[in-house]
C-alpha cells in the first residue's frame, strides 16, 4: 500500500520526476497534491466485478485498469452476471467497471489457496508486480507452468506472465512491495531464505529475515542489500503464526528513505555488521548506489510513562503492538495496530514525523479493536479494520489510556465497548466522546481525531484490509460482501466522481465485423438512447450496458452517440467512430459431367442484386437473396464470374473455369464388295455427319446426303476412301 503522492511521483517519466520532486521537497507534499479537503463519498460503486469468497488483501490501480489481489476464488463478472472460478487475481476498467477477460493469471500454491497480499505498479505502467503466498504461475498463454516462489510481474493489459523476471523469490509469506526510482523492488514479508535460481544466473540460497531487494527488471536478487530484524518484540500478524518478519515496506515520496515495519526491536546491516536502535519502524537511507541505517525510534506518547518505548513486548496482553500498515506522507508516516485490547498503544492509529532520532507520536488515535488498514489521503487519513468506534473531536484526546503497570489489567485502563454500563475511560464517558464506525473511517491527518461525516460502515468479519487512495476516491479490499449496505463484495470503489464522470462509451468490433456499443453503468438512467451518424438506432433499458448493431451496413464509417436524461439533464456521451468491414463476394463454380450442368454459389452480404456472367458475356441477373444459380454449359472452357451490387458499389469475384470436352466422334467402318454386276459396293455405318464424300485414288468423286450409308461405284481397282466432318474437325475413313 502507498500514498497517493508517492504513486503519482513514481510513474512520471524519470527526467520529470527529477524536477518535481525537486519542488515537493521545498513545499509540503500534501498542500501540493490535494487543494480539495472533502473526504471521499460513503457511496461505492454497484457496477463493478463482485468477488464472492475470500478476503480481498491488495488492490492497484495502473493505467485505466484496477487490479485486484486477495485469496478468493470466484468473480461473479458483473452485477447478476456470470460467475467464474478466477482466483486470486482479478482486473477491470475504472471507468466502465468492465471485468478483463484477458487478465486472468493462474496462481498456484501446494495444498492450499493461493494467495496475493500486495501489489505494486511498474515503473512504466504497463506492468504489476505480485507478492503473496504460491510457488508457481500459469498465465494461459502456452500450457506451461513456470515458477514464481511467492513473487511474480505480469503485464495488465495481456494478463502474461514477465519472462525476463524471473524465479526470485522467497521462502515463505510476502507481504509488502515497493518500488524505487533506480529500478529496484523492495519486498518484505515473513520469509526467512531468499533464492534465486534463474537460468544464467549463479544460483544464490541466502538466509534473511523479512526483508530483501530484487532487481525490478531480471529479478536477481540484491546481495548488496542486508538488513534483518532482530529481537522480536511480538507477532507480526494475527493470521500469520511467525513471530518475526516485516509487515510493511514504504518509500518516501522523494525517493530516498524507505521505511520497514517490523516485529524486532531493532535493524541489523548485516554487511556491515551496525545496528540501529528501531523497535518496529525502522529508516533505511537509499541512493542509486549506497544505503545506510538510520536510528529512528518511536518512544511513548506520554514521557512519564514508566515504559519509553511504542514498541515493546510486555503490551496488548504480551503479543506487542502489531503493525498491520503503514502509510508515508511528505513529513510524516502513520501507522495502525492490531493489539489486545490492554495499553495505549494497542488497536490504534499513530503518527510520527520522518526525521531521524528519538520521536514521540504526533498523536495516537484509539479506536478500541484492531486497525488493519491505512491510507493517507491529503489532510486525511483513512483508516479499516475490524474496529466499531473512533474518537471525535469533542473528546479531550485522540488517544485515552496508558502503558498496563504490573498488576494492573486491562480494563483498569478502559473498556474496549462504550455501550457498557461501567466507564472505559474516565475523559470519554462524557456523551458524544466517540461515535459509531463500523470498520471504516476517516482521521484528521493533523490531529487523529475521527470524522463523523464519513461514516458508510462495513459488513466485514475479520475487517476492512486494504485501503488505495486514487485520484477519483478510494479502493478497498475486505473479507464480507457490503459497504454502506450495498453490494459490492470482497472489493469496493467509494469514488468521489461516478454522477461527473461520462458513463465511458466506446465501440469496437466482433470478430464478424458487427459493431458493439459498450458503456459503464453510472446508475439513476432509466433508458439509453443509441444514436449512429445522428439517427436514432435503438433504446436499451437503463440496467444494460451493450447494444450490438446487427443492422448496421457494411462498409459503412458509423459516429455512435449515447443519449440519456439523469436527474433532470438531457446528456449525450460520444461513443466514437468505426467503420465496418467491406463485404467480401466469393463464389464457386462445379459443374455436373453427367449433363454438363455447372452450379454456381456464393455469399449473401445484402446484395441488392447479382449478375452471372461467362466469359466476360452477361448472362442472367438475379435478385436479391439468392445464393445460387444453374447454367449448362458449352463444349469447351467457360470462366464465370459475377458482380454484385450493394450501397451503390459493386464487387466482383470470379468463380472459377469449368471444361466440357467434346464428345468423342464415333468411328465410320466402310467395307467394299463386288456385287453381281461387277461393280463395287460401298456399306458404312452412319455416323451422323452432315454428309459424305467418295474419294478416289484421293480425288473427290461423289457428295452424299446424310443419313447415306452405302455407294456403287466402277470396280476398277482405284483407292476408295470415305470423308466426313463432326464437331468440326475431318476424318477419313479408306474401304479400299
Amino acid at each position: 500500500m502507498k500514498s497517493k503522492v508517492a504513486r503519482i511521483v513514481r510513474s512520471l517519466p524519470a527526467p520529470v520526476r527529477a524536477a518535481l520532486l525537486l519542488v515537493l521537497l521545498a513545499v509540503s507534499l500534501v498542500s501540493a497534491i490535494h487543494a480539495v479537503s472533502a473526504v471521499v463519498t460513503e457511496n461505492p460503486r454497484n457496477d463493478l466485478p463482485i468477488a464472492l469468497d475470500g478476503q480481498v488483501w491488495a488492490i492497484e490501480q495502473v493505467g485505466n485498469t484496477v487490479v485486484v489481489g486477495g485469496n478468493f476464488t470466484q468473480v461473479q463478472t458483473s452485477r447478476n452476471g456470470p460467475v467464474v472460478d478466477q482466483a486470486a487475481l482479478y482486473a477491470y476498467d475504472i471507468d466502465t467497471g468492465e471485468f478483463d477477460p484477458n487478465f486472468r493469471p493462474t496462481l498456484i500454491r501446494n495444498n492450499a489457496l493461493a494467495e496475493v497480499r500486495d501489489l505494486q505498479i511498474s515503473a512504466d505502467g504497463t506492468g504489476v508486480y505480485v507478492g503473496g503466498r504460491f510457488t508457481a504461475v500459469d498465465d494461459g498463454t502456452d500450457g506451461r507452468v513456470r515458477v514464481r516462489n511467492r513473487l511474480a510481474l505480469f503485464n495488465v493489459d495481456s494478463g502474461r506472465l514477465d519472462r525476463n523476471f524471473a524465479q526470485g523469490g522467497v521462502d515463505a509469506a510476502v507481504l509488502s512491495l515497493d518500488l524505487d526510482r533506480w529500478g529496484r523492488l523492495y519486498v518484505g514479508g515473513t520469509f526467512e531464505t531468499v533464492f534465486d535460481l534463474a537460468p544464467g544466473r549463479p544460483p544464490i540460497e541466502q538466509t534473511v529475515r523479512g526483508l530483501a531487494r530484487f532487481n525490478a527488471t531480471t529479478g536477481q536478487f540484491d546481495t548488496d542489500f542486508r538488513y534483518e530484524s532482530h529481537d522480536d518484540i511480538g507477532r507480526i500478524n494475527r493470521d500469520l503464526t511467525r513471530t518475526r518478519g516485516v509487515a510493511r515496506v514504504v518509500l518516501h515520496p522523494a525517493g530516498r528513505i524507505l521505511f520497514v515495519a517490523h516485529r524486532g526491536a531493532e535493524i541489523r546491516d548485516t554487511i556491515t555488521g551496525e545496528t540501529f536502535d528501531s523497535p518496529g519502524i525502522a529508516r533505511i537511507d537509499i541512493g542509486a548506489a549506497t544505503h545506510r541505517g538510520r536510528e529512528f525510534k518511536a518512544l511513548h506518547p506520554d514521557a512519564d510513562d514508566p515504559i519509553q518505548d511504542f514498541y515493546h513486548g510486555g503490551q496488548c496482553r504480551g503479543v506487542g503492538v502489531g503493525i498491520r500498515d503503514m502509510a508515508v506522507g511528505g513529513n510524516f508516516l502513520v501507522l495502525v495496530h492490531q493489539g489486545g485490547d490492554s495499553g495505549a498503544q494497542c488497536d490504534t492509529t499513530v503518527r510520527f514525523s520522518t526525521d531521524v532520532g528519538e520521536k514521540r507520536p504526533d498523536w495516537v488515535s484509539r479506536a478500541f479493536d484492531s486497525i488493519l488498514s491505512v491510507e493517507i489521503d491529503g489532510p486525511h487519513v483513512y483508516i479499516g479494520g475490524h474496529f466499531r468506534y473512533l474518537v471525535n473531536n469533542t473528546a479531550p484526546s485522540p488517544y485515552p489510556g496508558r502503558s498496563l503497570a504490573n498488576g494492573e489489567g486491562g480494563s483498569q485502563v478502559y473498556i474496549a465497548d462504550p455501550e457498557r454500563d461501567d466507564a472505559f475511560r474516565v475523559d470519554l464517558v462524557e456523551p458524544g466522546f466517540v461515535y459509531r464506525a463500523l470498520q471504516l473511517g476517516v482521521l484528521s491527518a493533523t490531529t487523529g481525531f475521527g470524522d463523523p461525516s464519513f461514516n458508510p460502515g462495513s459488513n466485514a468479519a475479520l475487517g476492512v484490509l486494504e485501503l488505495t487512495a486514487v485520484d477519483r476516491g478510494i479502493l478497498l479490499g475486505q473479507d464480507n460482501d457490503r459497504v454502506n449496505g450495498i453490494l459490492t463484495g470482497r472489493s469496493a470503489f467509494l469514488d468521489n466522481e461516478p454522477d461527473l464522470a461520462d458513463p465511458s462509451c466506446r465501440v469496437s468490433l466482433t470478430a464478424a465485423g458487427t459493431p458493439i456499443v459498450a458503456w459503464s453503468n453510472i446508475g439513476d438512467v432509466r433508458n439509453w438512447n443509441i444514436a449512429a451518424n445522428g439517427d436514432f438506432v435503438a433504446t436499451q433499458p437503463g440496467t444494460a450496458t451493450r447494444f450490438v448493431h446487427t443492422d448496421a451496413g457494411s462498409g459503412e464509417q458509423l459516429t455512435y452517440q449515447l443519449r440519456y436524461n439523469r436527474f433532470g439533464n438531457a446528456l449525450v456521451q460520444e461513443c466514437g467512430s468505426i467503420t465496418t468491414p467491406q463485404p467480401t463476394l466469393q463464389c464457386t463454380a462445379s459443374l455436373r459431367a453427367a449433363d454438363g450442368q455447372v452450379t454456381l454459389r456464393w455469399n449473401d452480404e445484402g446484395w441488392s442484386r447479382v449478375a452471372v456472367r461467362a466469359n466476360g458475356r452477361f448472362v442472367e441477373s438475379v435478385d436479391a437473396g439468392t445464393t445460387a444459380f444453374v447454367d449448362t454449359a458449352t463444349i469447351g472452357t467457360t470462366t464465370y464470374s459475377i458482380r454484385a451490387f450493394s450501397g451503390g458499389q459493386r464487387f466482383q469475384a470470379t468463380c472459377g473455369a469449368v471444361v466440357v470436352a467434346a464428345p468423342a466422334a464415333p468411328v465410320l467402318t466402310c467395307s467394299a464388295t463386288v456385287n453381281v454386276a461387277g461393280n463395287l459396293l460401298l456399306r458404312w455405318n452412319d455416323v451422323g455427319a452432315s454428309s459424305y464424300q467418295i474419294r478416289t485414288n484421293g480425288s473427290w468423286t461423289q457428295t452424299l446426303d446424310a443419313g447415306t450409308t452405302q455407294f456403287v461405284t466402277a470396280n476398277n481397282g482405284s483407292t476408295v476412301e470415305i470423308r466426313y466432318r463432326l464437331a468440326g474437325e475431318r476424318f477419313d475413313s479408306r474401304c479400299r
